[in-house]
């Protein structure tokens, strides 16, 4: 007997655009009979998406995660691998693929329809998330990758309307129905609440074409400092399976955004440079990690600390809040979970101006992703001495 094909769907939209929000709120209404998986791409080398998707989700639900770049990058392989083992191991019922705000979702596509994955899933419409108040800020010069993403979308999802102006939205619903071909449908929604019938939507039977599709052939480049306060060497390589203890959720908001995230798995070649150091605190040497990414003209940098550093959560507040004060005046987007109390976590979510934060599940670790502005490099040794400054005990 022939198997059925797994149906899937590519979630795409720029940094910030809401993409982990909207697929929290898919996973909420994965049927109880269902077992559904989620393929996240995260640009930098922390991840931070699989570890909120996977805090969050249920138990039927499989998170695996591809760090460190875009999964178009080396003909594909990061991203068939990725998904060969993660079908092997589930089985799923319904397969998401969370497409990296930084990357041209073009390879990807390629990669899905080739001839093995072919065999196996059932490429369902295209959706990509389009954060209207960024796009209208942009809209004079927006970037080929921006374009190109909504080139290549059969569906597109105006999100986060509740924090745009109807002038907003009327000037970006205009701009997507100009394009050609045109698109399946249009839809707005805030905080990513989009009903999950629209997973089920066949692709545009008119090919859609990307303007600029040289882009996913770029050349990448990282360069990774790697500061490990260990006696030993720590392999970059995390499976997150759900770890969950259930409590209840306290959200604070404030004018600001967040949505956020465990398998770290690289595909790329890297070029590495270890610097050993020594922590001392209490008496007992902890270790933390960091790694700067240099991809392209847009860099990346984060931080892992183990779960015993305890963070201060009104400086933390104070230190992500801030843009236009170094050091992260060049900081255009930044995730974090951080441990807080003895049994409390915060997730820290900054996308442009907007900065949210709430209570959050994952118990693991604290970690941190920062993401530069193009073209910028950030003095990530103050970024470090910052975060440090906010850790005053380790538990």
């Amino acid at each position: 007997m022939t198997q059925q094909k797994i149906p899937t769907s590519l979630i795409t939209g720029f940094l910030g655009a809401g993409k982990t929000t909207a697929i929290l709120n898919w996973l909420k209404q994965c049927p109880d009979n269902e077992r559904w998986a989620v393929l996240v791409n995260e640009f930098g080398e922390v991840g931070l998406d699989g570890a909120i998707l996977a805090a969050d989700s249920d138990d039927n639900i499989a998170i695996k995660e591809v760090a460190g770049g875009c999964i178009c990058c080396t003909a594909g392989v990061a991203l068939q691998v990725g998904l060969t083992e993660l079908i092997r191991r589930v089985r799923p019922d319904r397969l998401l693929i969370e497409a990296t705000g930084a990357g041209h979702p073009a390879g990807v596509i390629d990669t899905l329809r080739n001839e093995w994955l072919h065999e196996v899933l059932r490429l369902n419409a295209t959706i990509c998330l389009i954060d209207p108040e960024q796009f209208i800020t942009n809209q004079d010069h927006p970037s080929k990758l921006y374009q190109d993403q909504l080139n290549l979308a059969d569906i597109v999802v105006l999100n986060k309307c509740d924090r745009a102006t109807p002038d907003m939205i009327q000037q970006t619903r205009h701009y997507v129905e100009q394009l050609y071909p045109p698109k399946l449908a249009v839809h707005q929604v805030s905080q990513g609440k989009i009903d999950a019938a629209l997973l089920h939507t066949d692709p545009s039977n008119i090919a859609y074409h990307a303007a600029y599709p040289d882009l996913h052939h770029h050349e990448h480049t990282h360069e990774h400092e790697h500061e490990h306060e260990h006696e030993h060497e720590h392999e970059h390589e995390h499976e997150h399976e759900h770890e969950h203890e259930h409590e209840h959720e306290h959200e604070h908001e404030h004018e600001h955004e967040h949505e956020h995230e465990h398998e770290h798995e690289h595909e790329h070649e890297h070029e590495h440079e270890h610097e050993h150091k020594s922590h001392q605190e209490d008496s007992v040497k902890k270790a933390w990690q960091s790694y700067i990414n240099k991809q392209a003209s847009q860099q990346t940098g984060g931080w892992i600390f183990p779960a015993e550093y305890r963070f201060d959560e009104d400086r933390l507040m104070l230190l992500f809040a801030q843009t236009k004060k170094e050091p992260l005046t060049s900081i255009i987007r930044l995730k974090g979970v951080f441990r807080v109390d003895k049994n409390k976590w915060i997730l820290f979510n900054r996308s442009g101006q907007h900065f949210e934060m709430r209570t959050i599940n994952y118990r693991r670790d604290s970690r941190v992703e920062f993401i530069a502005a193009e073209g910028l490099v950030p003095k990530w040794s103050a970024i470090e001495a910052a975060l440090l400054t906010t850790s005053d005990t380790l538990l």
